[in-house]
């Protein structure tokens, strides 16, 4: 006795069958207008958002890079909450240790600007004087 394969929902007897290409002919490409005008609002509602998704996306990125430091932290037997802690506070550190040391190194880059820029203006005088005994140029 053979008995009757499965039916798909494709093969029920009160549908008639339209094949793959005739369920995904059914729906009408968008316009290219339409097309713009979702890109514009899309562009625009990313724009006035930015204030809360750039905030968002860095949490994100630290929170991936600080990970591994807190399941380390936990394997040596940290609880979950002082493991996060120790975490942020050594973030928090370093944050603020490389901004120090930036801030430093700008302080005294600004002061001593006048002298970079007299010994600039120096370097170019005496270009120009070679440039123009020479006759090269």
């Amino acid at each position: 006795m053979k008995s009757k394969p499965a039916l798909s929902p494709l093969d029920t007897p009160s549908l008639p069958r339209l094949g793959r290409r005739g369920i995904y002919t059914t729906v009408k490409p968008f316009s290219g207008l339409a097309m713009l005008a979702v890109a514009v609002v899309v562009v625009t509602a990313l724009y006035f958002a930015k204030n809360v998704f750039v905030p968002l996306a860095l949490a994100i990125l630290m929170s991936f890079a600080l990970g591994p430091l807190v399941m380390r932290l936990r394997r040596w037997h940290f609880g979950r909450v002082p493991a996060v802690a120790v975490t942020v506070l050594l973030a928090f550190l370093v944050i603020f240790s490389t901004g120090t040391l930036f801030g430093g190194e700008l302080t005294r880059l600004a002061e001593e600007l006048p002298q970079y820029q007299t010994n600039i203006a120096r370097k170019i005088q005496s270009v120009r004087g070679m440039a123009t005994g020479s006759g090269v140029v």
